[in-house]
């Protein structure tokens, strides 16, 4: 049975370890991913959004308007990064770098989050969605 998340906060694990559980567009909840080191907060400009992956690993998006235009900037090869798309009360569009690879659309659903983990390689510039199961 699937437990359907949207506006809801799961009880943390012990130990007191953050976590973000991972929900598909049906509501199924398929994993979580624990979030290491601090998150850096990013928002659109009008628009744009930049993520600056020399900042970190772990970016919360405040989307707080459609986003058509995304770029990360700074990546280092085989670089691991966990993207959590926090939408606001409204829900916008969310138009991916072109350069990300096996990503799901993200919800433009209001007061709902997605979340992606991406591995970068330096080879052929693209950002490589890792599967949630680990495939």
């Amino acid at each position: 049975m699937a437990t359907n998340l949207n506006n809801t906060t799961p009880a943390a694990p012990s130990g007191g370890v953050n976590v973000l559980w991972q929900q598909d567009g049906s509501g199924n909840t398929s994993a979580y991913l624990p979030l290491t080191g601090t998150k850096t907060t990013v928002a659109p400009v009008a628009g744009v959004l930049t993520i600056n992956a020399t900042l970190g690993n772990s970016f919360l998006i405040t989307v707080n308007a459609a986003i058509t235009s995304m770029s990360i900037s700074g990546p280092t090869d085989g670089q691991e990064i966990t993207l959590l798309f926090a939408q606001d009360s409204t829900g916008h569009a969310v138009t991916l770098a072109a350069n990300i690879a096996g990503a799901t659309a993200v919800s433009t659903t209001a007061n709902t989050h997605s979340v992606m983990k991406l591995t970068y390689n330096v080879g052929n510039t693209i950002w490589y969605n890792i599967p949630s199961n680990g495939v």
